[in-house]
């Protein structure tokens, strides 16, 4: 089962049914907007159901965008939620910081679904359903590039104290800036 933090926060955005749900939407619209973390208390809030669901309970996950600061780490543990492997992609190894940010900027989301495409993969996006391509559109609040600076900066801010939080023998850090296919490959040798 894959859990997407940012699909999760996707959703949140547009879960406006009642007034709890509104206010949670402004407030993730919010932090998306200014490229700063979604507090913590929605992030868990978003995160419970999703761990708790039966389909993980039989199968596992897969989780990726969480936990992305030592106190959501720390949170995840407190849950007693049994992280077998914690994969991290490096792309100080092999990608300039403005190769980065331009993968980041090719990232489009089909809204119907939250999957989330790269325009630089050409065969990928060539591949897809004529309605699925016009579909596609950048995620609320993200990328411009000063937006991504800062989420960068985040990430390299708190990424050792993520690791730490972590026992050295589960903590695979590989390189990012490789064939999607390869980094793949990586994490499957990792996980499974």
């Amino acid at each position: 089962v894959v859990i997407s933090m940012g699909g999760l926060l996707r959703q949140a955005i547009h879960e406006t049914g009642n007034p709890l749900q509104r206010q949670r939407s402004e407030k993730v619209k919010l932090a998306v907007t200014h490229s700063d973390f979604v507090p913590d208390e929605i992030v868990q809030e978003l995160l419970g159901p999703a761990l708790q669901s039966a389909e993980v309970q039989e199968k596992g996950f897969v989780m990726y965008g969480y936990p992305r600061t030592a106190a959501q780490a720390a949170h995840l543990q407190s849950l007693g939620v049994q992280i077998d492997a914690l994969v991290v992609l490096d792309f100080s190894l092999g990608t300039s910081k403005q190769d980065l940010i331009e993968r980041c900027a090719m990232r489009r989301v089909d809204p119907e679904t939250g999957t989330v495409h790269s325009l630089l993969e050409h065969e990928a996006i060539a591949a897809l359903a004529p309605e699925v391509r016009k579909r596609l559109v950048v995620p609320e609040g993200e990328y411009a590039e000063g937006d991504i600076e800062k989420r960068i900066g985040l990430f390299d801010g708190n990424s050792a104290d993520v690791i730490g939080a972590f026992p050295s023998e589960t903590v695979f850090k590989l390189d990012g800036a490789r064939s999607k296919l390869a980094v793949l490959a990586d994490i499957g040798s990792a996980v499974f």
